[in-house]
């Protein structure tokens, strides 16, 4: 099967989707399929074998992009370039900046790249659709919704079947200003035409998007992430249960200031438990990791709490493999492909009773989900956790187990094989092929 997988890129090397991407392809490409990985707007970061990020070209361009929507005769101008506004230096610079990586800034651009009513960012559009034609892909799959306004012109260009990944949407739309929010949605729903199916990462965030963009939920695969076991390893540490860390985006959202609180209720013990923050850090959440300072001191509990944004994948195994607990205390989640990191890295986990979470550790056993609606919860189960060394290593083994038998990244590509056989057949793809893209765009 010869695939195109268009993948938006990442602005960090914490992007749960840029990783997934990356780690699918990786798995399809040793099941003996021609897969090419394509960046759209930003470089691919991948924490696998084989940095690919570091050489694909990127097809469209943060800079091009915005350009294409807001200053068109620019846009038109920036694509006889040849590229140059979508070199690696560039996006860098751009990024910088924060506007183009800001989700809160992002509301036009989104609803914009969407509805495709600029000449020059259908011009972009169509460029891209010529250059995966040039590969006679069967599949083209879309890394996530928010790259449906691809999906028409796709349709008129290429004979390919056209899949939409459903994943981290509604966290990016949420950050959208205002009135944008309900414009991506609206957006977004006047699209699900144009794919002739869905996979989601897990079955809650599939059964949030159905109802979203108003789609039957059985007609939405799910296939949830996998990880490269090998690629974490644990670690031999003394009293590992008493070691806590957080690893994800250190964001208001993902919620280290509520292990902070609940960290700092712990007893001290023989052995004084300690917490690690680490994860991405963008330029707009720097203020939050201020004030996740400010709570450490107030707590008193400096000497225990240690804190590393932005660390390298190899420092991120390090902190996985010599730690006992995994808290992420977040208030939602599509995925959560740090938990099988922790997982493969012999790290039990605590997580709140959201999203992806309660049916992955439902069904693997390899964690302790609490109520993050009670008061205590979450202290309660912390401080359970952290006193029972035997209770820790049963449940990481637990979870090293799920990763072997269904969360692995062969698991992964095995399971988008079958779905895309499954919308591949020409009964499926009939009954997807309603409009066609030019009454869309009309």
């Amino acid at each position: 099967m010869r695939i195109v997988h268009l993948t938006a890129g990442a602005g960090t090397r914490y992007c749960g989707a840029c990783l997934r991407d990356s780690a699918l392809v990786r798995a399809l490409r040793e099941a003996g399929h021609d897969v090419l990985l394509q960046p759209l707007y930003l470089p691919i970061h991948d924490e696998g074998a084989g940095e690919e990020g570091s050489t694909q070209p990127i097809r469209m361009g943060g800079i091009e992009t915005w350009l294409a929507v807001h200053t068109p005769l620019l846009g038109r101008l920036a694509a006889a370039m040849g590229g140059a506004l979508s070199s690696r230096a560039a996006l860098r610079v751009a990024s910088a900046l924060g506007d183009m990586t800001d989700p809160s800034a992002l509301g036009p651009m989104t609803e914009a790249t969407l509805r495709v009513e600029s000449g020059a960012l259908r011009a972009l559009l169509e460029r891209v659709a010529r250059e995966v034609e040039a590969y006679s892909p069967d599949v083209v799959i879309l890394s996530n919704a928010l790259l449906l306004g691809l999906a028409p012109v796709l349709r008129e260009t290429t004979n390919a079947t056209v899949v939409c990944t459903l994943q981290s949407e509604v966290s990016f739309i949420e950050d959208l200003q205002e009135p944008w929010p309900e414009r991506v949605w609206e957006a977004l729903k006047s699209l699900t035409w144009s794919a002739h199916g869905f996979v989601a990462v897990s079955r809650a965030h599939g059964a949030e998007m159905a109802a979203r963009l108003d789609l039957p939920l059985e007609d939405i695969f799910v296939v949830p992430h996998g990880v490269q076991a090998d690629t974490f390893t644990p670690l031999e540490a003394p009293n590992r249960h008493r070691r806590v860390a957080y690893v994800a985006r250190i964001d208001e959202r993902h919620g280290a200031h509520r292990l902070l609180k609940a960290f700092g209720d712990l007893p001290l013990g023989d052995v004084p438990p300690t917490l690690h923050v680490a994860g991405s850090l963008t330029a707009q959440d720097r203020p939050y990791l201020a004030r996740l300072k400010s709570l450490v001191q107030e707590l008193e509990i400096e000497d225990r709490v240690t804190f590393s944004p932005n660390c390298t994948p190899a420092e991120k195994r390090a902190l996985l493999g010599e730690s006992g607990v995994l808290c992420v205390p977040t208030s939602r989640e599509a995925a959560g492909r740090y938990v099988l990191e922790a997982w493969s890295s012999g790290c039990a986990v605590l997580a709140p009773r959201v999203g992806s979470l309660v049916e992955w550790l439902e069904e693997s056993g390899g964690g302790v989900l609490y109520d993050p609606d009670l008061e205590g919860g979450l202290s309660t189960a912390l401080r359970a956790l952290c006193e029972d060394e035997l209770e820790v290593a049963a449940l990481a083994k637990k979870g090293e187990s799920a990763v072997q038998e269904r969360y692995s990244d062969g698991h992964m590509a095995q399971g988008m094989l079958q779905a895309l056989r499954s919308i591949m057949q020409p009964e499926h793809r009939t009954a997807t092929d309603r409009p066609r893209a030019e009454e869309a765009h009309a």
